[in-house]
């Protein structure tokens, strides 16, 4: 029996980037402050021009691995 995939959007992406984050200890991460360092990054943001500070490091440091791993994938999500 497969499994349903959920759809890889931003808004997931983004979920499962702050999720990480609180599990790593910084509780306080949203979902929302994650998309806010995944736009600036986008737009073409790196290290300390990120907002949020340690959070947006950590952050950017996931983007990275993402896109080692499938160049373009974060670009390339719906954006919902």
């Amino acid at each position: 029996m497969s499994r349903k995939r959920t759809p890889h959007t931003k808004e997931t992406a983004c979920r499962t980037v702050a999720k990480g984050l609180q599990d790593w200890g910084y509780p306080e991460t949203t979902t929302a402050m994650v998309r806010e360092i995944l736009d600036a990054w986008l737009a073409g943001k790196r290290g300390d021009d990120l907002p949020h500070g340690v959070i947006g490091a950590f952050a950017e440091s996931q983007f990275n691995e993402i896109e080692s791993e499938r160049p373009g994938a974060l670009a390339a999500m719906e954006d919902k």
